[in-house]
């Protein structure tokens, strides 16, 4: 993606939950401790030069049909919502915000050519004519 240029990503992630919680593992943090991918989100934001939209599932009860036959067994309780936009700095500039909720964020183009010109993953850090990654994987 970083080769193609990108302005936006936008990362979708399952919810908001909190990993020490027991069995479930994913239960819905309403404390708001864990955002998930925080850090890798601000790192996509620096590497790349472009602003980084995060996106929290939203999954009501009411949005399961009674009648699914493995209604009882879903684990949504953390799908509750959220997000927050990063500049292409790292840095938050919308958010994060927790809930069934729209999000808007002033993303300047401008800050994505900025961004780009410091940190260029395409072009001066970007050498293809010396260092090239092979895999060939051995067939047992």
């Amino acid at each position: 993606m970083i080769k193609q240029g990108e302005g936006f990503h936008v990362a979708v992630y399952p919810g908001a939950f909190d990993l020490w919680s027991g069995p479930k593992l994913e239960v819905f943090d309403g404390a708001g401790k864990f955002f998930p991918g925080y850090a890798s989100m601000r790192s996509h934001a620096v590497e790349s030069g472009c602003f980084v939209i995060c996106v929290l599932s939203y999954v009501d009860d009411k949005d399961v049909p009674a009648d699914f036959p493995l209604r009882d067994s879903l684990n949504v309780e953390y799908t509750r919502g959220g997000g927050m936009v990063i500049s292409p700095a790292g840095v938050p500039i919308a958010g994060p915000v927790h809930g069934d909720t729209i999000l808007y964020a002033d993303c300047e183009a401008k800050q994505i050519k900025q961004a780009k010109a410091i940190i260029d993953t395409n072009s001066h850090y970007a050498r293809p004519d010396l260092l090239s990654l092979e895999y060939r994987p051995t067939r047992k």
